[in-house]
């Protein structure tokens, strides 16, 4: 048994050969599967609107649409957060 957790105290027992050990950050995989950190550290996506429905739009906004786009700084931090690996 590495550690125990005393969950109404919720404090961690840890054996003093091991170290402290804490909890993982998991990576959601829906945000790691939608974003990609590029060389310089920001979050690329794709964007939306080019599924279906495609005839009745201008080709500008279609062409547009294919093209991918770095995310807006206020939403990088949570992402990345999210992705756990990347920040």
């Amino acid at each position: 048994k590495r550690f125990s957790f005393d969950w109404k105290k919720k404090i961690y027992n840890i054996s003093p050969e091991i170290g402290n050990i804490m909890p993982k950050q998991k990576t959601r995989k829906s945000v790691s599967k939608r974003f990609k950190v590029t060389g310089s550290g920001k979050l690329k996506r794709n964007k939306a609107g080019h599924s279906h429905m495609l005839i009745r739009r201008d080709k500008d906004v279609k062409r547009a649409a294919k093209k991918a786009t770095v995310v807006a700084p206020s939403f990088e931090k949570k992402m990345k957060k999210m992705m756990a690996k990347a920040g």
